[in-house]
């Protein structure tokens, strides 16, 4: 078995995650797709016929495919050994990389939480607040609330114009903000994130932020799905209560 290095925008290897993201039955998320955008990209070859694509990161494996299963375990072992693989990122429902880790991992712990079941599709409009798209001009008022969740002002510049970004006001102050991002264009899966005034935490802000960018989602056909560090307790907590249930889970595993 041979492996070939290929640039991200590699005909073949759009083709390999086109079925890869059709095989792994729930939504890929964003934060994987983040780490994917910087990867190095793996076309697996025997013969002369392409079989799979990896993905990897230095010695950190982000991604697997095999089209034919019963080539899975030794192409796995391949990439493992050829590439001096010491972890893999994976995903609950990524069945072909979570068994194959399973059998061949020395430690494995959970990182994050996927949210993409919803129990609950209610939004009840709040009429004291109101929802806009962000302003460049509202980059003073998101930085003095901003803790981390937005890296630089370039970040949020880039979300507004995009019109990814929305702000929550309530008698001009503003209470939070909603970020609402497809997580592969074309796709109808989009990634929700929220930021809140910190002065107006634990008062149901983040719920209700979510609760409506949810709602916005639903009725424009389109999937909302979310994702949170598994230590997030916080995190956690509002998007259950936004109506969000978690059922898989992103694991690390060591090699």
């Amino acid at each position: 078995m041979r492996i070939l290095n290929v640039p991200a925008t590699d005909q073949l290897l759009g083709q390999f995650r086109t079925k890869y993201l059709e095989y792994i039955y729930e939504p890929q998320d964003l934060h994987s797709e983040f780490l994917n955008r910087d990867a190095a990209s793996y076309i697996l070859w025997q013969g002369n016929e392409a079989v799979g694509h990896f993905l990897i990161a230095g010695t950190t494996l982000l991604e697997f495919y095999a089209i034919d299963e019963r080539l899975a375990e030794p192409a796995f072992d391949h990439v493992l050994h050829a590439r001096f693989i010491t972890r893999a990122i994976c995903k609950t429902f990524d069945p072909m990389i979570l068994s194959l880790s399973l059998g061949r991992a020395v430690q494995a712990k959970p990182i994050s939480l996927h949210f993409t079941t919803i129990a609950d599709t209610s939004f009840r409009q709040n009429q004291s607040i109101t929802v806009r798209p962000a302003r460049v001009s509202d980059l003073v008022c998101i930085r003095a609330i901003n803790d981390g969740f937005f890296d630089s002002d370039e970040e949020v510049s880039s979300y507004i114009e995009k019109s990814h970004l929305l702000l929550y006001e309530e008698n001009n102050n503003l209470l939070g903000c909603g970020l609402v991002q497809p997580v592969i264009e074309g796709r109808s899966f989009y990634d929700l994130g929220m930021l809140v005034n910190p002065f107006r935490r634990r008062q149901g802000v983040g719920e209700y932020i979510v609760r409506h960018l949810k709602a916005r989602c639903l009725s424009r056909g389109l999937r909302p799905i979310c994702c949170c560090g598994i230590e997030n307790l916080a995190s956690r907590a509002c998007l259950e209560a936004a109506g969000f249930r978690s059922r898989h889970r992103t694991i690390e595993f060591s090699f």
